[in-house]
């Protein structure tokens, strides 16, 4: 794969992804207000991986 198909490849995927992990984050933190001991351990193993 040349350089340039590569770059454009994370221009567009990159955005995707942290799109996507910030709408998980949101959705974890609704759902943790609504059930708290279900998700809190799962949010919390998350929680690292997003700041």
């Amino acid at each position: 794969m040349t350089s340039k198909k590569s770059s454009a490849l994370k221009n567009e995927i990159l955005p995707l992804f942290t799109t996507y992990l910030l709408d998980f984050a949101l959705q974890c933190e609704l759902e943790l207000k609504e059930t708290p001991e279900k998700k809190s351990e799962e949010f919390t193993r998350l929680r690292p991986l997003l700041k």
